[in-house]
């Protein structure tokens, strides 16, 4: 019974950590993804200023 519950947290775990590798991808790329659509923005608009 111990070895199952071993497995079974062992599982847990690299579940646990694909979700928060993949949660934190998706947040970098997000976090990325604004910043260059900011930069993009603010030229546009300091572009039709001048």
């Amino acid at each position: 019974m111990a070895r199952s519950t071993s497995i079974r947290q062992g599982l847990l775990r690299s579940l646990l950590l694909i979700v928060v590798l993949v949660g934190g991808g998706i947040i970098a790329v997000s976090v990325y993804a604004a910043r260059q659509m900011l930069e993009s923005l603010a030229r546009e608009v300091i572009g039709h200023n001048l």
